[in-house]
């Protein structure tokens, strides 16, 4: 299994900084008369985010409606607006775990249709209250179930995102563990996630998730998917607004990006990186890629140089597999 951590840096634009100035003004007397957050003005960890609500929805005096748990669980507009550019190739887009909308809105801007869930039905009605505001409330098909029960067997679905709840303001620990705080359970998550599209997840968690953790947990999935040369990379991609590390996003399947270079050094490194493995590993990477060789090398349990023998067997496998990838194409 090759990891690959990756960083994405965004800026806000001073566009947005001259708005929240200008909005600053009338904050005061806003505070007295906003829904959202009338009722938690002596809620110090809540009025923290409050103060952000303009990251959070550039639109947000145009009526939109956030709860309690949203105030420190949405995604910021500019996350969300990148990961809605990044996923924009698939036509159907699942949202596992919507909330009050904050990746759905961005995602029904770039994509053909948007499926979006989430367990409470109230951040169902807010989240198509904001769709509203945003004007794709017709790409989006809103439903509210307990994602490991939901049944989108109508629907092909091109990619999977979660973003589950991660445990909650406190979540900022060193202790923390995705295994004990992710609700529902986060192997349970994968499981169903696996069994709607296999080829293609993303999941999305807060910036104290460690490596490690989400290596372990991706693991099992590698080895199930050994047969399939589209699956052999997990990118792990820090997110960084004005450089602080805000969110992580995990990419397996299809929607990894991949650095050839990377592969191949890493292919070399695993027979030790002499020239005799170099040798025979470029010709064979000239007939059908890096990927399908990945595959095979998982089934394999080698601590040497790469042979000619070695080279044999693999050219073995190739002419068995390849008709099922020419399929799959």
């Amino acid at each position: 299994m090759f990891v690959k951590v990756t960083r994405q840096s965004l800026l806000l634009p001073d566009k947005f900084y001259k708005n929240q100035r200008q909005k600053k003004k009338k904050e005061q007397e806003a505070k007295q008369n906003d829904p959202n957050i009338k009722d938690y003005l002596k809620d110090r960890s809540i009025m923290k985010y409050y103060n952000q609500r303009y990251f959070l929805f550039t639109k947000y005096d145009e009526g939109i409606s956030i709860d309690y748990e949203s105030w420190y669980s949405v995604t910021p507009e500019h996350v969300a607006k990148y990961l809605a550019k990044r996923l924009e190739n698939n036509k159907v887009i699942l949202d596992a775990f919507s909330g009050v909308g904050g990746n759905t809105i961005q995602f029904a801007k770039k994509c053909s249709k948007v499926i979006a869930n989430d367990l409470d039905a109230n951040k169902i009605e807010l989240a198509k209250s904001n769709a509203e505001i945003y004007e794709v409330r017709e790409n989006i098909d809103f439903r509210s179930s307990d994602f490991l029960e939901l049944d989108v067997s109508d629907q092909e679905v091109d990619v999977v995102f979660l973003a589950p709840p991660w445990g909650g303001v406190s979540y900022c620990t060193q202790d923390y563990s995705i295994f004990e705080s992710v609700t529902p359970d986060i192997k349970k998550i994968m499981d169903k996630a696996m069994g709607i599209n296999p080829n293609n997840v993303v999941l999305l968690l807060g910036r104290n998730t460690r490596v490690d953790e989400l290596v372990l947990l991706f693991s099992d999935y590698f080895n199930r998917s050994k047969m399939n040369p589209t699956i052999n990379t997990l990118e792990i991609e820090k997110i960084f607004i004005n450089g602080k590390l805000k969110m992580i996003a995990v990419y397996y399947g299809k929607d990894c990006k991949v650095d050839r270079g990377q592969e191949i050094a890493y292919c070399y490194n695993l027979f030790g990186n002499t020239a005799q493995t170099k040798h025979i590993l470029k010709g064979l990477f000239k007939e059908k890629g890096i990927r399908p060789f990945l595959v095979w090398y998982a089934r394999q349990e080698k601590d040497k140089d790469f042979t000619v023998e070695d080279a044999n067997n693999y050219k073995e496998y190739l002419a068995e597999l390849f008709p099922l990838v020419d399929n799959q194409e």
